[in-house]
């Protein structure tokens, strides 16, 4: 299948190209205008097109499958939430349908909801819905928190912040009462799910949770990190969502990088929880790495 995949610079996206690649798939990588990091080398050393994501073209042309990948839960910078989220997804649906794509995978989040408090879940239905509208076959994947190494020059921020952190702190912070659960899945999972959906007929015009094996809370997550980063001892420091909230915009302010955002804080508690029995039911060949694996790789 020749795929178009957006974000193919990033974290997750080279991951995705890697096994697309190796799964015998045409690579098309649409970066922003401009892109210069060591990916956008790498994409092109492996044969990947590169284009540029231009008013003047339609990336779409010639493609068969799109994995849409751009998003982000940390606000950003020189844009908002709905025109990263909804506006990009909106145009992209246009240029999908004008060259006749033939499916539509688009990586959104449990808890994306029409009604959701954090903007960040709320723009991600929106974009959601924009893809549903649409006649060409869709999958939408409401993926949970990813994990695991880097393939190329980019790792989870997430992930490397926490790491710093378990490091650095003398307290481990933990957003919350620490009791909210996530399902962490292991990236290569994540790029072995995506080729399914891209290719498996059965999957088709599904709206699906994906997320790993175990259910963890944050204290477990924190916990297995401190393990992995080997200060076991560090105790941790819960931080309340309340105060996390009215901390938020005022650090959004003051710092370029903050440690927390409003979007991050509402999203936690309007996360859902994922069915794993039907996440192995709906991708069989898929063998799950469960989390105090994946952290190995960070030693």
């Amino acid at each position: 299948m020749r795929v178009l995949i957006t974000g193919a610079n990033g974290f997750i996206g080279t991951h995705v190209t890697r096994h697309l690649l190796d799964a015998s798939h045409t690579l098309r990588g649409l970066v922003r205008p401009g892109a210069s990091d060591p990916n956008v080398a790498l994409l092109r050393d492996w044969g990947v097109e590169v284009v540029e994501n231009a008013d003047d073209a339609n990336p779409c042309e010639g493609i068969e499958g799109i994995v849409h990948l751009i998003g982000s839960i940390r606000k950003p910078k020189d844009t908002t939430f709905a025109q990263m989220h909804e506006g990009e997804t909106s145009s992209l649906v246009e240029q999908a349908d004008e060259a006749g794509v033939k499916r539509f995978v688009y990586i959104s989040a449990p808890g994306a909801s029409e009604t959701a408090k954090s903007e960040y879940l709320r723009t991600k239905w929106l974009a959601e819905d924009a893809i549903r509208d649409e006649d060409f076959e869709h999958v939408i994947l409401r993926t949970s928190l990813v994990v695991g190494r880097r393939v190329g020059h980019r790792d989870s921020k997430l992930m490397r912040r926490l790491f710093t952190m378990a490091r650095e702190k003398k307290k481990m912070p933990v957003l919350g009462d620490g009791s909210n659960a996530l399902q962490p899945i292991h990236i290569a999972n994540l790029a072995e799910a995506i080729e399914q959906a891209l290719t498996q007929p059965a999957l088709a015009n599904q709206t699906l949770g994906l997320g790993g094996p175990e259910a963890l809370t944050m204290d477990q997550i924190v916990t297995a990190i401190l393990r992995a980063a080997g200060h076991p001892e560090k105790p941790l420091k819960h931080i309340p969502l309340g105060l996390a909230k009215f901390l938020a915009p005022i650090l959004q302010a003051l710092m370029s990088d903050p440690p927390i955002e409003k979007a991050q804080v509402l999203a936690m508690e309007e996360t859902e929880p994922i069915d794993f029995a039907e996440v192995q039911a709906l991708f069989p060949r898929v063998e799950f790495i469960r989390f105090e694996e994946a952290l190995q790789e960070y030693s």
